[in-house]
């Protein structure tokens, strides 16, 4: 990236996050494709590697899931940010 001509590092951060938005061919996928019911795994946070089932999405930034832990099911509110599709 560069600014002024001049080039600027790039958080490794935003990379992994760019690259976990993509598919198989390296295209990023649209961000508002996940509805309630579909399948998703959690990218990031306590519940990271999860994969769990979205029950409602609040607004555009924001899901309800359902995790099941332990034989229980868990409800629990996750940033769309932190999430990726499963198929």
């Amino acid at each position: 990236v560069t600014l002024d001509g001049v080039y600027r590092p790039v958080s490794t951060y935003i990379i992994e996050g760019l690259q976990k938005r993509c598919n198989e061919y390296g295209v990023i996928r649209q961000l508002n494709n996940i509805v309630a019911a579909d399948r998703i795994k959690i990218e990031r946070g306590p519940f990271a590697q999860f994969i769990c089932t979205v029950e409602h999405i609040k607004g555009n930034q924001r899901a309800w899931v359902l995790i099941n832990t332990l034989q229980q099911q868990v409800r629990a509110n996750v940033s769309l940010d932190d999430v990726s599709k499963v198929n």
